[in-house]
């Protein structure tokens, strides 16, 4: 299928897509179609990546006559062996010599503004940054030129219309506004005159009729009500009958014709306001919005600073308005004639109109699949960024208008038996063009689905779920959920609950408790305002009255401001450094705080390790061989102001949303439009749900409420297959070691067992810390002092100081200098560092040593405060050890050179 000219292929979860795409491209060179006229574009850095090396390893590997799947695919294709072999070596040498464009969206429509930046009006060494943004400011200048009149008209407008200056933005930068037609409607002067002409001379009419007649109470107190022309929606509630109310008036001998006629000339008169009220709102964005786009522009000339979104906008109006097309291809200095594109689905319309161009050159075009081509790849059912904008129904839309052959993907190549099944049997008649996926692999796999009703009986679950998976030594566990805000809570729950688990886990800085309290800090030395400094007590954990003052002078650097609020709120967590360390990059305070307000810092703890926790959006495009499923948070209802609709790739009527409870009785499209839109909500929840269930490979266990995000599947309680079981048995420390958790990564050494009434928010936690990466990097990696000392002020130097980190060195050389642990080392023959195992909680060892007749446990402390419960805890090591081995010796290692043997 691969030799179709014009091909989209549908592939769902699992079914190899990377591998269609890399076969896709190879198979074009070895046709003839030269690296640099074919583009492959993507999503995201990673999966660019990966399509980099995928292609860049199989071209090596044909070369080097190594054995791979690709050849034998190349062979079906028609390509001959002769032809691989006289062509595999030129193509492979082609390749890495040549800049190909295999690259992201972004990175693709950078590289189209760099080359035309002069007919954009900016210049080609604009800076690039995602926390770059200027529609705030090109709002405020706007808003600034308009006269008096103009600006209080604007804020009549927005104020009447609950409009907010979000939502002006997010509609200018959405779309193009400016080539909206509005539909002509007129409405007359006096039509609040005349509809409550109208509908007083309905209610005299209902009232007359319904005049000493039995069970008509609530029928006449429903028009027994007069109205102004200042409260016209209300109407529309009167006329709104109930059931009950419909069936009175039918047991009454009324006039059916005179009534209807009065109702839907009420009806009528709303229908036009309604639209003349949404026409107004476009008229007036749109009148707002080629001022905006002035300002836009010239900011953005000014500044020299783009975002992503800028570089779209401008490669936009280039392509589509500006660019001649031969000009743009001899500044290209290739001609594009092949287009590939991964997941399909996550296209939004604005990207697809940029590549249109292409696309319509190289369809009007002759000659065969090796002379010009598209390839795209995608699955509707995937389809789950519709917040970023982008429309599932454009694979299948924009297919058919390129009249390209669609095939599917068959095979799951990811999930057991029973994953499959079970994804199969949910989703086959929910979605309607749904095709039952076969099976690749042989395992049987697990999947079960109970309910729980109370948030602690789901984190409840959870915690004993991962407890299972840790003691069968399972090392690829996620936890999925819908909200970030639930993750967080999670990972809290875990951390708290099983002693020295590690977890990684993606947060994003609106919920980071660090973040914000920094941020707010921040905030109020600038402003003074002192309910910044108020958030940042209730974030800490104090009163909300608290009388403290924040006092520092912001005259300092940013960075030094920063540190300071660090020490005061006692932040010495991950994200807090990550915030110090990109406070150096600027001068200014101002510049400073802009950055954060638009921050998105992502902080990935505790990256090497055997749980993962995430939100279903994050999930995409990766697979675990685990994965637990669940969500207690209450869904959150749109809150959408307008709606796009399109015919098409058209757009064809954008409807104002804030009308909705009224207009929705009286307008039968409106009506229409909101089902509709309630349609792809519902359908958006699917798509996330399905993303969720399949990134399992051998077991998925679903936690689910009794209402929640789950309803929408109408699943049951049940189980299928055989649960998880260790894969392979332990039978010396080594391999309990490998098989229960995977080490701590070089540098990354963050969390310890715990040692009870020792505060970890203050610089004492810090020393430990760096106390115990000293002694991994002196005893597992071999380095040198002096490197130690780098490594730790590259990684402490913001926190510790000179004189604290010569401390942690020589409380380094007191452990290794002592006698004992001398001579220990001298005959070791294996030693271990970091030694995670599952013993009813995680638990940690900080060194083990191997000579030939002994094993030796160090375990590493800064004093011998609270030296019972130290030693309480290396007991257990030793009990745990001497399982395996008989001649076990432990010792507490302090700080000062002392050590203490446990017994």
């Amino acid at each position: 299928m691969n030799n179709i000219q014009w091909l989209s292929i549908r592939a769902s979860a699992g079914s190899g897509k990377t591998f269609a795409l890399t076969l896709r491209y190879i198979s074009l060179l070895f046709l003839g179609a030269r690296v640099n006229e074919i583009l492959c574009v993507t999503f995201t850095n990673k999966a660019q990546q990966e399509m980099q090396e995928r292609i860049l390893k199989t071209l090596l590997d044909l070369s080097n006559d190594t054995p791979t799947p690709y050849f034998d695919e190349l062979l079906k294709l028609g390509v001959s062996k002769d032809i691989i072999a006289s062509k595999k070596k030129a193509i492979y040498e082609n390749f890495i010599s040549s800049n190909n464009h295999i690259m992201t969206f972004d990175a693709f429509f950078n590289m189209i503004l760099k080359k035309f930046s002069f007919y954009a009006g900016i210049s080609s060494n604009y800076e690039i940054g995602v926390n770059y943004n200027s529609n705030e400011e090109v709002f405020n200048k706007s808003l600034n030129s308009l006269i008096d009149d103009e600006f209080n008209l604007l804020v009549k407008f927005c104020s009447s219309n609950n409009i907010m200056s979000k939502d002006l933005l997010n509609m200018i930068n959405k779309i193009n506004i400016d080539d909206y037609s509005i539909r002509n409607i007129t409405l007359k002067d006096d039509f609040k005159e005349d509809l409550i002409e109208t509908f007083n001379s309905l209610c005299s009419y209902i009232l007359e009729i319904t005049e000493g007649k039995k069970g008509v109470a609530s029928l006449r107190k429903r028009f027994d009500k007069t109205y102004d022309v200042g409260s016209i929606n209300s109407i529309i509630d009167s006329i709104n009958l109930t059931d009950k109310m419909q069936e009175t008036l039918e047991k009454i001998n009324y006039d059916k014709e005179f009534y209807n006629l009065k109702i839907n000339k009420i009806k009528d008169i709303f229908k036009s306001y309604f639209i003349f009220r949404e026409n107004e709102i476009l008229g007036q964005i749109i009148k707002f919005n080629k001022l905006y786009k002035r300002f836009k522009n010239s900011t953005l000339a000014t500044k020299n600073k783009l975002n992503f979104s800028d570089i779209n906008m401008l490669c936009y109006d280039l392509l589509n308005k500006h660019i001649d097309r031969d000009f743009f291809y001899f500044r290209l200095d290739s001609r594009i004639n092949h287009i590939l594109v991964d997941e399909f689905q996550d296209t939004n319309i604005k990207q697809y109109e940029i590549l249109k161009p292409l696309i319509d050159e190289i369809k009007s075009g002759i000659g065969r699949v090796s002379n010009r081509s598209l390839f795209f790849v995608g699955d509707e059912k995937q389809a789950i960024y519709a917040f970023r904008g982008s429309d599932s129904k454009l694979f299948k839309e924009i297919s058919k208008v390129l009249g390209m052959n669609i095939v599917s993907l068959p095979k799951n190549y990811r999930s057991s038996k029973n994953i499959i099944h079970f994804v199969n049997e949910t989703f086959k008649d929910i979605f309607s063009d749904y095709e039952t996926q076969l099976q690749n692999s042989t395992t049987e796999g697990y999947v079960e689905v109970i309910t729980k009703e109370e948030k602690g009986e789901i984190l409840f679950s959870i915690k004993h779920r991962i407890l299972n998976l840790l003691q069968n030594n399972r090392k690829d566990i996620c936890i999925l959920t819908r909200k970030s805000s639930s993750a967080k809570e999670i990972y809290d729950y875990l951390i708290n609950e099983i002693n020295g688990i590690k977890i990684s886990i993606k947060i994003k800085d609106s919920i980071n408790k660090e973040f914000l309290i920094i941020k707010n800090a921040l905030l109020y030395l600038y402003s003074k305002n002192e309910l910044y400094l108020k958030n940042c007590y209730k974030l800490n954990g104090d009163s909300f009255y608290s009388n403290i003052k924040l006092e520092i002078d912001i005259n300092l650097s940013p960075s030094k401001i920063t540190l300071k609020i660090m020490e005061y709120f006692r932040l010495y967590g991950k994200v807090a450094i990550l915030i110090l360390e990109n406070a150096v990059l600027y001068d200014g305070l101002d510049e400073f705080i802009e950055f954060l307000k638009n921050a998105d810092i992502e902080v990935i703890e505790d990256n090497k390790c055997n749980i993962k926790i995430m939100n279903i959006h994050n999930s995409k495009g990766l697979e675990f061989s685990d994965v637990i499923v669940c969500e207690y948070s209450k869904e959150r209802h749109s809150n959408d102001i307008f709606y796009y609709d399109y015919k098409g790739l058209s757009l064809d009527r954008i409807y104002y949303l804030k009308d909705s409870k009224y207009r929705k009785y009286v307008d039968e499209e409106f009506n229409f439009i909101l089902e509709k839109k309630q349609q792809e909500e519902r359908l958006d929840g699917i798509n996330l749900l399905y993303v969720a269930f399949t990134r399992a490979k051998e077991s998925l266990y679903i936690i689910k409420t009794q209402k929640g995000i789950f309803d929408i599947l109408n699943l049951k309680d049940f189980k299928i297959g055989k649960d998880i079981i260790s894969s392979k048995e332990v039978n010396n420390l080594d391999s309990t070691v490998q098989n229960l958790l995977v080490q701590s990564s070089f540098g990354k050494q963050d969390d310890f067992i715990n040692d009870e009434n020792i505060s970890y928010t203050t610089k004492s936690r810090l020393k430990g810390v760096a106390l115990h990466l000293a002694l991994e990097f002196y005893l597992k990696y071999n380095m040198k002092e002096d490197e130690i000392s780098q490594v730790l002020l590259n990684r402490f130097g913001l926190i510790l100081n000179d004189s604290e980190r010569l401390e942690v060195l020589k409380s380094m050389q007191n452990i290794l200098n002592n006698t004992t642990i001398r001579d220990i080392l001298e005959n070791a023959i294996n030693i271990k560092c970091e030694i995670s195992y599952l013993d009813s909680s995680l638990k940690r060892i900080d060194c083990l040593i191997e000579t030939k007749d002994n094993i030796f446990l160090l375990d590493y402390k800064s004093s011998d405060l609270d030296l019972v419960v130290k030693e309480k805890q290396v007991k257990e090591y030793l009990q745990y050890v001497r399982k395996y081995y008989s001649n076990v010796t432990a010792y507490l290692c302090f700080a000062d050179g002392r050590i203490s043997e446990v017994k």
